[in-house]
C-alpha cells in the first residue's frame, strides 16, 4: 500500500478492512480501493497459553454472533484509529493559519531588523559626528568596560596616546572615581605616543545594567595641559618678586610660617636677613636704573648660591631674607653667606655693592615675627660693626 501511494507500484491487494484501517491510519492519499467479489471470511482468536475454560467461554461467544454483528464489530474496531500525524496533515488543516502566523512573525522581524540597522546606523553617525567634533577640540573620547578593564578609545586619543598602556593611570582612576560616585577626576600626568607629559582631567559617566551595577564608563579627555601653565604661571608670578625672580614678602612669610607650624623636630634651621649697603646712596648718585641692576644682581646672587630647598625671599625695598632648612652647621651659614657676598661684587665691579647679613639659628620660636625679628637684631649688629658684615644672633 505505501508503494502504490508513492508510486512505486501500479496496485496490490488486500482485505477490505485491512485497505481502510490503513489508509486512515497512515493518511494515504493515492489508494483507490476496487472491492473484487464478495468473501467468505472466519475470524479466530489464539492465546499465549492454552486455558481451555477461556476458549470455551470464548467460542461461544463468537459462535452466538450474527454475520450482520460481527460485521459491525469488526468496522467499528478498524474505524477506531489513531491516525499518525504529519506535517501535510498539519498544513492541510491549519495551512492559511500557520501562513498567516509565519508571515505575522517575518513581517515583525523584518520590522525589527530594519529598525535595528536604522539605530545602528543612527548611532555610527551620532559616534562620527563626535569623532569629528573631537578633533576640532582638546578632548578624546574613550569607554571604559568595568568587568573585562578594556579601554576602547576614539581615533584622534589613539592618534595622541598611541600604546594603550600609556592610559593605565587612567583606569587606575576610574576604577577609583566609581567606588566614590566621582564623575569628574582631578588632573592626572599621562604621556602621549611622542612620550611627552600632558595634563588632562576626565569628565565621565558609569552606565547600570538593570540591577544597579556599572558594567562601562563613557567619557572625555579634556586636554589641560595649555590651561595648568598658564594657572601655574600665574601663581608663579603672584608669588614672585617681579624684578628679583625670588619669592615676595608675602609668599615668603607664608611659606617660612608653615614650615615653623608644621615643626621639624631633629634638625636645625637657620633664618638669614640680607640688606644691600647704603643702597639709597645708589640711587641717588647713579640713579634708579642702577638701583634696580643691583637689586637684580641680589636677586640672581641668591638663586646661584643656596640649595633648591630653601626659601629666597625680598622682603623689603632693597631687603631680602632666606630661610635654610636642616643646616649642618653654623660654619656651613656663613660660606654660603660669603659665597654671596662675593657674587654680588662680581656682578657689581662697576658700582661695588656690600650686603650686611644677620643670621638667626631657630631655638624655640613660635613664629616668623618672632624668628624674623631675631635675625633683624643680629642685621643690625652688622651694620653697627660697619657694614658689609655677618652676625649671628
Amino acid at each position: 500500500m505505501a508503494a502504490v501511494n508513492r508510486g512505486q507500484a501500479d496496485y496490490g491487494y488486500g482485505n477490505a478492512y485491512s485497505v481502510a484501517f490503513y489508509t486512515i491510519q497512515n493518511n494515504y492519499k493515492n489508494i483507490i480501493a476496487v472491492p473484487e467479489k464478495k468473501e467468505d471470511r472466519e475470524y479466530c482468536i489464539g492465546f499465549l497459553k492454552n486455558d481451555e475454560i477461556l476458549l470455551s467461554i470464548v467460542n461461544k461467544a463468537i459462535s452466538s454472533l450474527s454475520d450482520t454483528h460481527m460485521r459491525t464489530i469488526i468496522l467499528n474496531a478498524s474505524t477506531q484509529i489513531e491516525r499518525k500525524v504529519t506535517l501535510q496533515m498539519i498544513f492541510e488543516a491549519y495551512g492559511l493559519e500557520i501562513f498567516a502566523v509565519v508571515s505575522i512573525a517575518i513581517t515583525i522581524l523584518l520590522i525589527s531588523i530594519i529598525r535595528n540597522i536604522k539605530a545602528k546606523n543612527e548611532l555610527k553617525f551620532q559616534y562620527e559626528r563626535y569623532q569629528k567634533l573631537a578633533q576640532t577640540t582638546n578632548e578624546y573620547l574613550y569607554e571604559y568596560n568595568v568587568r573585562t578593564k578594556h579601554l576602547e578609545l576614539s581615533n584622534n586619543c589613539v592618534d595622541l596616546f598611541g600604546d594603550i598602556d600609556n592610559l593605565s593611570p587612567l583606569k587606575d582612576m576610574l576604577n577609583q572615581a566609581l567606588e566614590k560616585a566621582q564623575n569628574i577626576i582631578p588632573i592626572i600626568e599621562l604621556p602621549n605616543a611622542r612620550n611627552e607629559r600632558g595634563l588632562f582631567k576626565s569628565v565621565h559617566s558609569p552606565i547600570y545594567d538593570d540591577k544597579g551595577r556599572a558594567y562601562s564608563i563613557i567619557g572625555k579627555l579634556v586636554d589641560v595641559s595649555e590651561e595648568e601653565a598658564v594657572k601655574q604661571e600665574l601663581i608663579k608670578r603672584s608669588e614672585t618678586d617681579s624684578l628679583t625672580g625670588v619669592y615676595n614678602a608675602a609668599t615668603t612669610r607664608n611659606l617660612i610660617t608653615e614650615i615653623i607650624l608644621n615643626g621639624s623636630s631633629g634638625q636645625t634651621d637657620a633664618l638669614i636677613v640680607i640688606d644691600c649697603d647704603n643702597f639709597k646712596n645708589i640711587n641717588d648718585t647713579y640713579g634708579h636704573l642702577q638701583g634696580d641692576k643691583a637689586l637684580i644682581s641680589i636677586g640672581n646672587s641668591l638663586i646661584q648660591t643656596f640649595r633648591k630647598t630653601d626659601i629666597l625671599g625680598r622682603v623689603g625695598g632693597d631687603e631680602f631674607c632666606v630661610y635654610m632648612r636642616n643646616i649642618p652647621s653654623s660654619d656651613f651659614v656663613v660660606s654660603k653667606c660669603k659665597q654671596l657676598m662675593d657674587l654680588v661684587q662680581e656682578y657689581n665691579q662697576e658700582h661695588p655693592v656690600t650686603l650686611s647679613i644677620g643670621v638667626s639659628i631657630r631655638s624655640d620660636e613660635k613664629s616668623y615675627d618672632d624668628l624674623f625679628k631675631k635675625a633683624d637684631i643680629a642685621l643690625y649688629e652688622a651694620k653697627k660693626k660697619g657694614r658689609n658684615q655677618i652676625y649671628f644672633s
